[in-house]
């Protein structure tokens, strides 16, 4: 059984990194596993065979053309989101897919002109669909937040700054049920919060859907010495360091602007704490009254894992977050996290048990979770040590490996051709 992951990119986001972590789950299991990308980042030397990009003539004429015609219609709207993309405009795609004869098409992201709305009827294979983000069930967004609009039909959108109902968010979810109709599709969700968004979707709510979470290496994402990290990195060992990161730390959903009113209650209460900040910022940004340590952004893998291994905690202040590979990381590592309920969180922390989770949007509560993780050393050991065993037990490869390939089973027996063990 040959099974063919897509994503816009092999790990350079979120969504790409979960990919490609299944994509050598699989490869492990023995699987003849593929990914096809827009982007190939070049990262993995060892399976270069198996990631593959859209052939360099395609990618330059028509697939960048594509790319440039899918956020063309945003330059017409109120105001210009950051997270959308329309998927109107045509491309190759589907016969490229189509040509590769796939068992099962597994779709991760594929937002920004790679895989439009109608090439997913043109696709010969099953599909099994991971909604790393909740832009299929949408009119545009890649991050619905407090909005509702498409449990029924997206309008008057108010990332567009639109008070018309027959605005691009209309046409684009319109567009989706349309060709969606009759759409032979799985759907995997990492997290139980985006299942429910997804069951009270307008397009999905129907559909068979399977929580299984994202998977991680767990020999590489393991504990190391703190001191020995920290020397490493060149963060000082006499600081008690909180470390808070996003792709893009400024985007409103990431919230960097509750995590500052966080610290803001704990400046004025002495002791060592420190901020240590992964992203593009600077520590200007940053007017917390503690020290702060800005990192920039990190593409290395063993840089990030030196980072939460040097950290006495991780904070994610997320209004709105799926099954956050950054939680992940840093819990097998050993660094216990603290979060909003929001999301997925609840599927990553146990409160108190692991880590800590504070009311939604309670500034006050996660400053306390801060403070009631890293004041006592002992506490922060177990906590720790609970949070690698969560994920070993959880999220480990082969473990996620497995649930995609009982999938994969049913769905290829399904088709008439057998499966694999």
């Amino acid at each position: 059984m040959k099974v063919l992951h897509i994503n816009t990119d092999d790990g350079g986001g979120g969504a790409g990194r979960a990919a490609h972590r299944l994509h050598k789950s699989l490869l492990a299991q023995g699987v003849d596993s593929q990914m096809l990308v827009y982007t190939r980042t070049g990262g993995d030397v060892d399976n270069v065979r198996q990631v593959f990009d859209v052939q360099p003539r395609q990618r330059t004429i028509r697939q960048k053309l594509a790319r440039r015609l899918d956020s063309l219609p945003l330059r017409f709207v109120a105001q210009h989101p950051r997270d959308w993309s329309t998927g109107f405009a045509p491309n190759g795609i589907a016969q490229t897919i189509n040509d590769l004869r796939p068992d099962i098409l597994h779709l991760h992201w594929i937002n920004y002109g790679y895989v439009p709305i109608g090439a997913l009827p043109k696709i010969d294979a099953p599909l099994v669909w991971t909604f790393h983000d909740m832009w299929a069930m949408t009119g545009g967004c890649h991050v619905a937040g407090d909005c509702t609009r498409y449990r029924q039909h997206c309008e008057a959108c108010p990332q567009l700054a639109s008070r018309r109902k027959r605005d691009l968010s209309f046409y684009t979810h319109a567009h989706k049920i349309d060709k969606w109709r009759d759409l032979g599709l799985t759907i995997v969700t990492p997290s139980h919060w985006m299942r429910a968004c997804v069951h009270s979707s307008a397009l999905f709510s129907n559909y068979e859907t399977h929580v299984i979470p994202n998977t991680l290496d767990l020999d590489f994402f393991a504990p190391f010495d703190r001191h020995t990290a920290r020397d490493l990195l060149g963060l000082p060992r006499d600081q008690t360091l909180i470390m808070f990161g996003a792709g893009s730390v400024e985007v409103p959903h990431k919230g960097a602007d509750l995590l500052r009113q966080a610290l803001g209650h704990l400046a004025g209460q002495g002791g060592d704490l420190a901020l240590v900040v992964v992203g593009a910022t600077h520590a200007d940004d940053w007017d917390v009254g503690l020290p702060v340590h800005p990192v920039g952004y990190v593409r290395d893998d063993l840089r990030l894992k030196l980072l939460y291994c040097a950290a006495d905690c991780y904070v994610l202040p997320s209004r709105v977050d799926n099954l956050p590979n950054m939680v992940m990381e840093a819990m097998a590592c050993g660094t216990p996290c603290i979060g909003f309920r929001i999301g997925g969180v609840p599927d990553l922390i146990d409160h108190e048990e692991n880590g800590f989770i504070a009311p939604a949007f309670d500034v006050e509560a996660l400053a306390r979770g801060i403070q009631w993780v890293t004041a006592d050393v002992r506490r922060q050991r177990i906590l720790g040590e609970a949070a690698r065993r969560k994920v070993a037990t959880t999220f480990s490869p082969p473990q996620v490996a497995t649930a995609h390939l009982d999938l994969y089973n049913k769905l290829f027996g399904t088709a008439g051709q057998g499966g694999v063990s």
